[in-house]
């Protein structure tokens, strides 16, 4: 027989579980758009990184809505690999990458403007 359709399932829900359903995907959600989004800002390294440091927040919510995570050994080395291999990763590049001063003209502020009459 066909399966029910997911608004059926949904319907059902009590309204923690229906809660936790939409808290969680806010999250998806809003990490998604800022991959997409910083995808064409940077290059695919800087979105694996983001990538794999993503599921610290997601693990936090899943502790929020549901009080538990998947904590098997496995998945903590997966994750602590992951989080020390791009801040190892992001510190390399930062001490490669020349610094260049970016210098402002006098009187210019960055977010009131001219600070001085013209």
């Amino acid at each position: 027989p066909p399966k029910p359709p997911f608004w059926t399932a949904l319907a059902e829900l009590d309204s923690r579980d229906l809660a936790a359903l939409l808290g969680g995907s806010l999250f998806v959600l809003i990490f998604q758009v800022n991959i997409t989004w910083l995808t064409h800002l940077t290059s695919a390294i800087s979105v694996g990184l983001v990538g794999g440091i993503k599921i610290v927040p997601q693990w936090a919510t899943a502790l929020i809505f549901e009080a538990h995570i998947d904590a098997s050994p496995l998945n903590l080395v997966g994750a602590a690999l992951m989080i020390v291999s791009g801040v190892v990763f992001s510190i390399n590049r930062a001490r490669r990458t020349p610094r260049v001063a970016i210098r402002r003209p006098p009187g210019k502020s960055p977010i009131l403007g001219p600070t001085e009459p013209e």
